[in-house]
C-alpha cells in the first residue's frame, strides 16, 4: 500500500524485496518521495532494492530473517531504523554498519536479537546501551527509551569502548562490503534455531514482567516494559517505538498525533 510518502507491505510473505509490486512501482515513478517503509513479518534477508529510496526517514523490517545488516543501503536521511525480532548476532559489526550507513539516525530498534542482551540480566543490557551509545553519540532512543539513566554506565565505559570501536572499525574497513549470498534455507534454518533460543513473540512481556519482578529495582527493565506496551499497540509508528516523555517526539508528525 502506497500513501502521503509511505510504503506498507506487511505479512507479504516476501523473500526478496523485489517481489513487492508497490515497491517496484513506487522505485519506476516516485522514489524520491518516500520516506517510510514498512516491512515488518515477511522472509528478508537482503536489503537488496531499498537503494532507490534516498530520502527514507523511516524504515520497519521487525520480523524478518536478517543476520546483518550489511546488504541495507546507505540512507543519508533515514532517522529511525527498527529489526526487533531478528537474527542479528554481531554486534560489532553491526554497530560498524550503522555508524557508516545511517550518519542522521536517531531511534535505533533491536528487541528480540540473538546481540541483544535484553533479557540476560539489567546489568548486561546496561553496559549494551552504553556501548551503542558510544557507537552512536546522535542516537536519541535505543528498544524504544532514552539514555537517561544509562549516563553513569556510558561514562564508565567511554574508554573502555572507544579502544574497542577503533579496533573494530580497523578491522571492519579492511573487509569487503558483500551483499549476503546465504541461501533462503539456511537462513530461515539460522532463523528457526533463534526463534527457538529467543522464544516466540508471546513471550517478550512475560520475560519483561519477570525481570521487573525480579528484586533489581525499577530500572531498566521497567522502561522497557512501556516501551513493549507501546510498540505492539495501534498507535502511531514512532509512538510506538518511543516513550511519550522522550525527546524523540519531537520527531512525529502532525498526522501521526
Amino acid at each position: 500500500m502506497q500513501s502521503n510518502g509511505k510504503i506498507i507491505e506487511r505479512k507479504k510473505d516476501l523473500l526478496s524485496i523485489g517481489e513487492s509490486e508497490e515497491i517496484n512501482s513506487a522505485a519506476q515513478s516516485k522514489a524520491s518521495s518516500i520516506v517510510e517503509i514498512d516491512l515488518a513479518y515477511n522472509q528478508l534477508s537482503n536489503a537488496g532494492g531499498l537503494d532507490v529510496f534516498p530520502n527514507i526517514k523511516i524504515l520497519i523490517l521487525d520480523h524478518n530473517d536478517f543476520t546483518s545488516i550489511v546488504s541495507l543501503p546507505s540512507l543519508q536521511k533515514l532517522e529511525t531504523l527498527s529489526l526487533s525480532y531478528n537474527a542479528i548476532r554481531d554486534q560489532e559489526s553491526f554497530l560498524f554498519q550503522v555508524s557508516q550507513k545511517f550518519p542522521s539516525l536517531r531511534h535505533l530498534n533491536v528487541m528480540k536479537n540473538p546481540m541483544n542482551p535484553m533479557f540476560d540480566s539489567e546489568e548486561k543490557y546496561e553496559v549494551f546501551r552504553a556501548t551503542v551509545k558510544i557507537w552512536l553519540p546522535s542516537l536519541i532512543t535505543l528498544d524504544g527509551t532514552d539514555f537517561a539513566s544509562n549516563q553513569d554506565m556510558i561514562k564508565q565505559k567511554q574508554k573502555e569502548i572507544e579502544s574497542k570501536k577503533q579496533k573494530v572499525v580497523q578491522q571492519e574497513s579492511k573487509k569487503p562490503q558483500k551483499t549476503q549470498l546465504t541461501s533462503i534455507p539456511e537462513e530461515k534454518a539460522a532463523r528457526a534455531a533463534d526463534k527457538k533460543k529467543a522464544g516466540n513473540g508471546d513471550d517478550l512481556l512475560n520475560d519483561l514482567k519477570k525481570n521487573a519482578a525480579g528484586g533489581k529495582g525499577k530500572g531498566t527493565f521497567e522502561f522497557n516494559q512501556r516501551a513493549y506496551k507501546k510498540y505492539h499497540s495501534s498507535r502511531s509508528l514512532l509512538e510506538r517505538i518511543l516513550k511519550s516523555h522522550s525527546e524523540g517526539n519531537r520527531f512525529i508528525r502532525n498526522d501521526d498525533l
